[in-house]
C-alpha cells in the first residue's frame, strides 16, 4: 500500500470519505418521521450511493491505497444537525432537502477535482460515474424541493 499521495489521490480518498458520510446522512434522515412522504426516494439514493461507494473503494483497492470508512464524528455531527434543524424548522422537508443538495453540491465538487490530472482510465470511468450520480441525486433533490415548494401555497 502507497503512503504517499498525490494530490489527485488525496482527493479521491476526501471523495470516498465524503460519500459515505453523505450516505450516512441519507440513512438517518429517512428515519425522520417528518419526511416520510420522501423515505423511497432517500433510500433509493442510499442504494445507489452504497454501489458507487463499493466501486470506488476497489478501485482505490487496485491503486495500491487503502479505502476510507467514512468518518463516523462527521456522520454523527451530520446527523443531530440535520436533526435539529429538522426539528425546529417551519418545513422540515424543505430545509433538509437544502441540506442534502449543499452536500450534494460538496461532493459534485469534489468529484470533479480528482478528475483532474488522473491517468488510471478504470478509476477515472468510475469517478465520472460518481459525478453523473451526484448530478441525477441534485435533480432528484430540486425536484423534491420544487414539488414542496407548489405544495405552499393555501
Amino acid at each position: 500500500m502507497n503512503i504517499l499521495r498525490s494530490d489527485s489521490e488525496a482527493n479521491i480518498h476526501q471523495l470516498s470519505a465524503s460519500l459515505i458520510d453523505a450516505r450516512n446522512l441519507y440513512e438517518m434522515v429517512a428515519e425522520f418521521p417528518e419526511l416520510e412522504t420522501v423515505r423511497e426516494t432517500i433510500d433509493d439514493i442510499v442504494s445507489e450511493r452504497s454501489r458507487h461507494i463499493k466501486g470506488l473503494k476497489q478501485c482505490l483497492l487496485d491503486m495500491g491505497q487503502l479505502p476510507s470508512d467514512g468518518n463516523d464524528d462527521s456522520a454523527t455531527a451530520l446527523g443531530f444537525g440535520a436533526r435539529l434543524e429538522t426539528a425546529i424548522s417551519e418545513d422540515p422537508l424543505k430545509s433538509t432537502v437544502a441540506r442534502c443538495i449543499a452536500t450534494e453540491n460538496g461532493l459534485l465538487e469534489l468529484a470533479r477535482n480528482s478528475l483532474e490530472d488522473l491517468d488510471e482510465t478504470g478509476i477515472r470511468e468510475e469517478l465520472k460515474d460518481i459525478e453523473n450520480h451526484v448530478k441525477k441525486t441534485l435533480d432528484r433533490l430540486n425536484r423534491l424541493a420544487e414539488r414542496n415548494s407548489g405544495q405552499d401555497t393555501d
